[in-house]
Order: structure tokens, then sequence, then C-alpha cells
């Protein structure tokens, strides 16, 4: 398992994984989370139903020439999160799950051979943490991975354009401390265990992976930093956090099953950034803003995001269609 390219994919198709570094947010606090994902954003219970959200995910091609001797498309993708409310070791938390499913093809330029996957590219996740009132604790997260890397920016033959990685990452967490388990079903379900790692909010909030994107909804319009750590690199690392003006747009999408429609909505671009000495590009997430903190409309749900793809390929546009909002 070449870990350095399963974490390149991870981050094209998981939505969550961070790349780059920013250095004007601020830092040393601690984040005070408020239920932006309900209607009134001062509750502190789970809520009685669950959320369920699809977005369509489309390809942004490069304008530049990333190879001169194959090509990559991505077509038909589609990602859908779910948020309920669930039990962990006896404890009432919140249960978040994402589904991303996307085709993938490359194509040698030379000889106009062009791979037929059997099944489409695909990133399943579910991370369990506790209310926003209790800082969004995590206390375990899973991440399955089926992929096809791009290999690099040159490739002689076909199955030279890319790498198959099928992997899962698990993390537990107990009291101030984490675990992670690394399976890789390529391998006969190899596992690599690592070594525990501090899971404390020290200098910043602690959050996993898995749920960073869901977190934006609930900390609020000023930069900031939060602590993560990257099992793949085997890493506790600091995402930054920053938050542009707040901006009008229209937007279309169902609520409730009920028709698309387009509505006007305020929202405000959260870019997010790993510190990092040598950073790749940084992802970009709409968030709409609140409302009214006891009649939130729009649930700050995060409109649209903007992630890259590996080697300068270009980026996958996540733009929302169809949303069922938790009370």
């Amino acid at each position: 398992m070449r870990s350095k390219k399963i974490i390149c994919l991870a981050c094209v198709l998981a939505g969550a994984t961070l790349l780059a570094s920013c250095s004007s947010c601020a830092g040393n606090q601690e984040i005070t989370f408020t239920a932006g994902w309900l209607s009134d954003t001062t509750n502190k219970v789970l809520p009685a139903n669950a959320e369920e959200l699809t977005y369509a995910v489309t390809y942004d091609k490069a304008e530049g020439l990333y190879s001169e001797s194959y090509t990559v498309n991505y077509t038909n993708g589609e990602y859908k999160t779910s948020l309920k409310a669930s039990e962990y070791e006896g404890q009432a938390v919140y249960e978040y799950t994402s589904t991303l499913t996307i085709n993938v093809q490359y194509t040698l330029k030379k000889t106009g051979e062009t791979t037929a996957f059997e099944t489409p590219d695909k990133v399943e996740t579910v991370v369990y943490f506790k209310t926003a009132a209790n800082g969004l604790t995590p206390l375990k997260s899973t991440k399955t991975t089926y992929c096809h890397s791009p290999n690099g920016t040159e490739a002689t033959k076909l199955q030279n354009c890319y790498t198959e990685y099928h992997y899962t990452v698990e993390t537990v967490y107990t009291g101030s401390k984490g675990k992670s388990t690394i399976t890789n079903h390529l391998n006969e379900d190899k596992k690599q265990t690592n070594p525990s790692f501090s899971a404390k909010h020290d200098e910043y909030t602690y959050l996993d992976n898995e749920q960073l994107l869901f977190a934006l909804r609930g900390m609020g319009t000023s930069a900031t930093s939060i602590s993560s750590y990257q099992p793949l690199e085997r890493a506790k690392k600091v995402v930054s956090v920053s938050v542009g003006d707040k901006k009008g747009g229209e937007f279309e999408f169902t609520i409730d099953g009920k028709g698309s429609e387009k509505r006007a909505i305020d929202y405000r671009a959260y870019t997010l950034t790993f510190d990092a000495d040598n950073p790749g590009a940084s992802q970009e997430a709409w968030i709409a803003s609140t409302t009214d903190t006891t009649s939130n409309v729009y649930r700050n749900v995060m409109l649209k995001l903007e992630t890259p793809i590996s080697y300068s390929a270009g980026s996958l546009i996540y733009t929302l269609t169809s949303a069922k909002f938790a009370n």
C-alpha cells in the first residue's frame, strides 16, 4: 500500500480531506459550536428526524495541459449525506454518513485505449460525535475508499495511468486519545494499526477528519483553526479555516421533495486548508448563512463545494440538488 498516493485520491473523492495552507487564520481558540443544521440553532438536544442531502458532482477540467500522455474524465457523480440521532456505547450522539460515487475513465493518447472499470469509484464514511453543546467531540469514524488514482502526469501504457486502491480507515477515540487501523482490501485485508495519538483540545478544537465539512455549519463566521489526525500520514495536523464576506446568490434544489425551485440565499465561502510547508490547492465550501437563530430556514447547509484533483487535472464541483432538513 503506497500511502502517499492513497492520500492524494482521498482528497479528490472524499470531499473532507484537506490539502493546503493559510497564514492569515486566527488560532489558539476553542470553537463554541451552535446547531446551525437545525431550525433553532440554540437547540441543545438531538433532532427528532434525520437530515438527508444530495449533491450532483461534476468535473471541471483543467484549462491547461496536465499530461501529454493521457486524459482523465469524471462523470455521473453523486454525493449523499445523512445526519441522525444515534447511540454509541450508551451515549446519545450524532451519526453522520456520506457516500460519493463517480465514474472515472482514463484514455491513453497515443493509442486511444480507454479504461472500462466495472464499478464506479466510491467513498463511504460514517462518524459518531457528540452534540454541539459538547463540542462535536468525535467518538469513532470509518472510511472505505475504492478508487483509481492518477499515477502521475506521464504514462506509456494504459495501466500505468492509474493505480487501484481499496482500503478502510477506522479511527476510535478513548478519552483524549485515538487509534487508527488501516485495512488494505487488495492485499488479503492486511491491517496496519497506527500508534495512539493525542486527541486533546490543546491549542485548537479537535475534530475527526470525516466531520470537518459538517462542522463548518456550526462554527460561526470568524477565521479559526482546528486540529485533526490524518491516519494515512500518521500525523496530527492543523486545519485553517478562513471565511469570506457574505454574498447573495440563487440556488436551485428541492426541499422535502416538493419540487425544485430557485432560492435567493445568502452564503459565505469557507476555505479549508492544511498548515504545511508544501501546500497543494485549497478547498472551498459555500455555506448558507443563518437566517434567524430560532428560525433558520436553510440550516447553514453546504450549497456548493469545490475540491481539486491531483496533478492539477481540474476540480470536482459538488452542487446541492435536494434537501430534507432535520428539526
